[in-house]
């Protein structure tokens, strides 16, 4: 993502974004939601995208928890965590992470039809008080993502780049292990 950012891109359609929480505390801690914040909505940024599929599933980490955000929702947009268990796939609107634990959280936003400023805020209970907490991208600034709808879309398959005409309108992909980052003409 550096590499993209540094040279003008933005995620497109899907952002990922990875939490990594710590509970050093004496007992466990509750996310109770993880709120988007929209700071700017505008029409999507028109370019080209570059998607890179790694497979989809779940890997065995620490504590892996996938979590899912719509931006493009009518009212302040909330995520859900997805709990994939034996083939039976639940969505709650909390986790809980045990005493001690360390665990990963996988937050995917996606838009499919605007370009978004938006900043996440997680609420979470621990050691019996209620704190809310905002996430900054890596540079403290809001992170961007813009539908890919309209733009040039390109693959990567064996190494290659590879024109994917189909993909233009925009593109759903399992949410998982997926990486699509958008080269935006701002």
């Amino acid at each position: 993502m550096r590499f993209f950012k540094s040279n003008g891109g933005i995620s497109g359609s899907t952002q990922s974004i990875q939490l990594i929480i710590h509970n050093s505390g004496n007992s466990p801690v509750v996310i109770l939601s993880i709120d988007a914040n929209i700071v700017e909505r505008q029409p999507p940024l028109k370019g080209w995208f570059v998607t890179e599929n790694w497979g989809c599933g779940g890997g065995d980490l620490i504590s892996s928890h996938i979590a899912s955000i719509d931006l493009d929702s009518n009212s302040i947009p909330k995520a859900v965590f997805h709990e994939e268990n034996n083939n039976d796939s639940r969505v709650s609107k909390s986790l809980l992470i045990p005493k001690g634990d360390l665990a990963i959280v996988e937050l995917y936003a996606s838009t499919r039809k605007s370009y978004i400023k938006w900043k996440p805020k997680i609420t979470y209970f621990a050691d019996g008080k209620l704190t809310e907490a905002d996430i900054y991208d890596i540079d403290k600034k809001a992170f961007e993502v813009t539908s890919a709808s309209g733009s040039k879309s390109y693959g990567i398959e064996d190494g290659k780049l590879i024109r994917k005409p189909e993909w233009d309108n925009g593109i759903t992909l399992c949410t998982s292990k997926s990486k699509l980052m958008a080269r935006a003409n701002k």
